[in-house]
């Protein structure tokens, strides 16, 4: 045993001298020697073969082994000690191991905060970048003479001019399209465009959301605020937008209960911090920080506000607020209520890596204990409907006329 780690020490030991020793080439050329591409995702397995593990949120490395007895594509993935937690699924490393062995791809990576660690296999986000100075490979082919070529000018073609395309789906669509003919005979600079191409609908969706959020922000910015509605120690302060009343966004929750929008989770086996919402209607929905869903895996409060256009789908940041359930119940998702203001402070995640659970479940038991409710799951949609008489008094004397859009509880 001592001899072994003597030997990883000093392989260890040796990989990071090479590594000091690029990044000082690096420095002294002026400046890194690759273009980065884009974010993509790969599945890592044979886990269960490695005692070494890579926990969510963990930095991870991918090194090739052409001498693989297995897979002379295999492409080693380890933990931030250097240690072997699997290999590259043999479907992807077919085309990736080409591309690093001729010194045109680099890639950095890690293993999300919400990724879900199987027996045998895990995701791993990655970043890829383009060598410089190497033979161009995602550009249009110089002469077409095969009908390899001839499928990658068509990837390469559809890849460039995504770029200009404002719609998500229509992406996807193409690249739907794309991948049955993309396969083994296919470049694997082919691959890497229609991996490319995925990107460029992420891309799409984000710039969307940001320009959802941006005419959101020109619309509140012309609310108006009305007198106050009081009864006891409670004020509501109307809000008034422009159009009488009319608001260009249709809120989730309203949509979700005439059946106008639907909410599940971003896969069968689901993911705690993420949830994809999908409106198939003719009006962009507004799902607003702090709304409670309840279905699917487990409740969950919409944890950054979120613009979805007409006819698309978009994947939201989300908290569990349920804690003691990781199961199906046969309830499609519901909107509830809106989470008090105390699990609605500070800044959004910009993500799902960004949600503090612990504290979301900490507020979540602080709630239900000022209730006075016990939930065998621990669920903050219990307190809920604890309250729902008490707050039906309250409706009933704090009444906002038919025009108000909105209020503020003072």
């Amino acid at each position: 045993m001592e001899r072994r780690v003597g030997k990883a020490d000093s392989w260890k030991g040796a990989r990071m001298t090479k590594t000091a020793a690029r990044a000082a080439s690096r420095a002294k050329k002026g400046g890194p020697p690759f273009t980065r591409l884009g974010a993509v995702s790969l599945k890592v397995v044979g886990l269960q073969y490695y005692d070494a593990a890579a926990p969510p949120g963990e930095r991870v490395h991918f090194e090739r082994e052409p001498r693989n007895p297995y897979d002379a594509n295999a492409i080693r993935v380890e933990n931030e000690d250097f240690a072997q937690i699997g290999h590259v699924s043999r479907r992807e490393a077919r085309w990736l191991a080409p591309l690093i062995d001729e010194g045109l791809l680099h890639i950095e990576g890690w293993i999300p905060g919400d990724a879900a660690v199987e027996k045998q296999s895990t995701a791993a986000e990655t970043v890829l970048y383009l060598a410089k100075g190497k033979r161009a490979i995602l550009g249009p082919p110089e002469t077409v003479d095969s009908a390899a070529l001839a499928l990658h000018d068509v990837v390469i073609h559809a890849w460039s001019r995504a770029a200009e395309w404002p719609d998500p789906a229509t992406i996807r669509a193409m690249c739907a399209k794309l991948a049955p003919l993309v396969d083994r005979d296919a470049l694997p600079e082919t691959h890497l465009a229609l991996r490319l191409l995925e990107v460029r609908a992420r891309d799409a969706e984000e710039r969307r959301r940001q320009r959802g959020l941006q005419e959101l922000r020109e619309a509140l910015r012309r609310v108006r605020v009305g007198g106050a509605v009081s009864w006891r120690n409670v004020h509501l302060l109307p809000l008034y937008g422009p159009g009488n009343g009319k608001s260009a966004f249709t809120p989730l929750d309203e949509a979700l209960k005439r059946g106008k929008a639907r909410v599940r989770e971003v896969s069968h086996a689901g993911a705690v911090n993420e949830l994809v919402i999908e409106n198939p209607g003719k009006r962009p929905l507004a799902a607003f920080r702090g709304l409670v869903v309840a279905g699917g895996k487990q409740d969950r409060m919409i944890m950054a506000t979120t613009v979805v256009w007409p006819e698309t789908a978009a994947t939201v940041v989300a908290g569990c607020v349920e804690r003691g359930r990781w199961a199906y119940d046969g309830r499609a998702f519901q909107a509830r209520s809106h989470a008090p203001p105390c699990m609605r402070r500070g800044r959004a995640p910009l993500g799902p890596d960004g949600v503090d659970q612990e504290g979301l479940w900490a507020s979540v038991d602080a709630c239900l204990a000022s209730t006075g409710v016990e939930s065998p799951t621990a669920t903050l949609t219990a307190g809920f409907e604890s309250a729902a008489s008490a707050n039906k008094n309250w409706a009933t004397h704090l009444k906002l006329d038919k025009d108000a859009a909105g209020a503020v509880v003072c």
